[in-house]
């Protein structure tokens, strides 16, 4: 039988727990913004590879800091990697979003060693394949 979540899709603007599933994600920021949430200001962070925000919480937004510093406007362009993990949310533990701290690092290393292949090697004629978004 299909997952109820899929039987079910999330009409929410913003991704949750259940939408990035067991293999996480990995995108590169598009924009943060502010945005209003029940009354209240929320941060939210968009990726080029998904339909829908990621409302950041200050967990998150602590690796962030700490992956690319307090200016937001320099994480545009910046790899994330996401997991769902178990957390702490008003007195229950479930299924929360988390920055995949090494994952990060590790997609940062990867991307290095890349640019300095490229610096070096010829370029390639053939077109860059095409990916579409995500469904959340």
């Amino acid at each position: 039988m299909p997952n109820i979540n899929e039987m079910i899709p999330s009409t929410s603007k913003y991704v949750s727990s259940s939408e990035i599933g067991q293999d996480g994600f990995r995108g590169t920021i598009q924009t943060v913004a502010m945005e209003d949430l029940n009354g209240e200001s929320k941060v939210v962070v968009y990726f080029n590879e998904a339909e829908k925000g990621w409302v950041l919480n200050k967990t998150n937004a602590g690796y962030l800091e700490a992956l690319y510093g307090s200016e937001t406007d320099n994480w545009i362009g910046k790899h994330v990697a996401l997991k769902v993990s178990m957390v702490e949310f008003q007195g229950k533990v479930v299924p929360g979003i988390r920055v995949d701290y090494e994952a990060v690092q590790n997609l940062n290393t990867q991307n290095k060693h890349q640019t300095a292949q490229d610096m070096q090697a010829p370029a390639d004629p053939r077109p860059e394949p095409t990916s579409e978004a995500v469904p959340f």
